[in-house]
């Protein structure tokens, strides 16, 4: 747990913002206030506190609206860059969606099928400070990478099983997410852990993972 608590301190407020964005699935401003360091000094946190300040910007998507390009089938992912783009997974298309910082379409990227750049099952996405775009699709156990300008990058092999719930990328440029043991078939219950991967030689390669037990 003080691996996970430091983990937590360590991220850039710029990606708990996204996280939180791609959770509520709206375009938010929120600041955040730092958390306390505890009594040693060391700056490990006692407790997270945050104050958050919202107000709508724009919307995005409509029920039966003309532009087939806001019409979402099932939204699994909310990016934003540093130039206020807005990158959205829907995992019916199966496309990530840019859209500018007017909320005006710029273009898709991805689409059904297992060549480069495209999905089978895609369910997180995470922009890294250098601008590029990664998509987690769990259908060919894989992570698809774009350019900030939509050029397709190159795909990692995922080498461990994962899949659950938004991406975080830390200081240290490891990629997280969270993944869950198989259920046990007598009690029902499963094991939650994090994963902390980094891309070595075309293959996302785990390289330390946080056990909450």
């Amino acid at each position: 747990m003080a691996r996970l608590r430091q983990l937590i301190h360590s991220i850039h407020r710029r990606s708990l913002w996204r996280s939180f964005a791609a959770t509520a699935f709206g375009i938010l401003l929120a600041a955040c206030s730092e958390p306390p360091a505890d009594s040693d000094g060391q700056g490990s946190p006692t407790g997270l506190e945050a104050r958050l300040e919202v107000r709508e910007v724009f919307r995005l998507g409509s029920v039966d609206g003309p532009d087939e390009e806001t019409l979402f089938g099932r939204v699994l992912g909310v990016g934003l860059d540093d130039d206020g783009n807005v990158y959205v997974l829907d995992g019916l298309a199966p496309a990530v969606r840019v859209f500018d910082s007017d909320g005006r379409y710029v273009c898709s990227l991805g689409g059904r099928g297992a060549g480069p750049g495209e999905f089978m099952r895609p369910n997180g996405l995470i922009i890294t400070e250098d601008g590029r775009l990664w998509v987690r699709d769990t259908g060919n156990r894989r992570y698809e990478v774009f350019e900030s300008d939509g050029t397709f990058a190159g795909s990692f092999r995922r080498n461990f099983r994962g899949g659950l719930g938004n991406l975080v990328i830390d200081p240290d440029g490891l990629i997280w997410e969270s993944a869950s043991t198989a259920m046990d078939p007598v009690t029902f219950a499963r094991e939650l852990f994090f994963v902390g991967a980094r891309p070595l030689s075309g293959v996302m390669e785990s390289v330390e993972t946080v056990h909450l037990a």
